[in-house]
């Protein structure tokens, strides 16, 4: 079944899928950011090749702002983009233009993780965060269709397991 969380503009959507296919949209008020949107089919070579790299965010001021109260205790230049009001702050600049919106899809798939096993669906993000993805899981979970997806996993794993010993 398919199913739909919303929370004010931000969205996201699970439908039944053979395969994990992750849809992202972000916008950020930012010269470098924009409107971005991308979809990837997640497998073990286009999450290692498409997304693992793809590095947090976070904005000069906000950044400072937070480190100096405590709130974060490692973001800096070796491990997130940091962006000024028109630029990138990182001496190496952007992995990929689209670097914002693939991180958004790394953030889905970690936060997929909290599961405990694969979810095999397509998932359409827009405008989405952490509390959403998390919300959107416990949703699924109170109207009784993990147990649905869960199955779907268990099976997707035999065969996977299948495919890995007749390589």
């Amino acid at each position: 079944k398919s199913f739909q969380y919303q929370n004010g503009v931000s969205k996201i959507s699970f439908k039944p899928s053979n395969t994990l296919k992750i849809k992202a949209s972000i916008f950020f008020e930012h010269s470098l950011i924009g409107e971005q949107n991308l979809e990837i089919e997640i497998n073990p070579r286009s999450y290692i090749n498409e997304v693992a790299f793809a590095r947090t965010f976070g904005f000069k001021d906000i950044l400072f702002e937070r480190k100096n109260k405590g709130i974060i205790k490692g973001g800096s230049l070796s491990n997130a983009i940091i962006l000024d009001k028109d630029k990138v702050l990182n001496p190496e600049g952007l992995r990929t233009e689209d670097e914002f919106v693939r991180h958004k899809i790394l953030d889905i798939v970690g936060d997929l993780f909290a599961l405990g096993y694969p979810l095999i669906a397509e998932i359409e993000a827009i405008y989405s965060n952490h509390r959403v993805h998390i919300e959107a899981l416990k949703s699924l979970y109170r109207a009784g269709l993990l147990e649905e997806i869960e199955s779907r996993a268990l099976a997707f794993l035999l065969i996977y397991k299948k495919l890995k010993k007749n390589e």
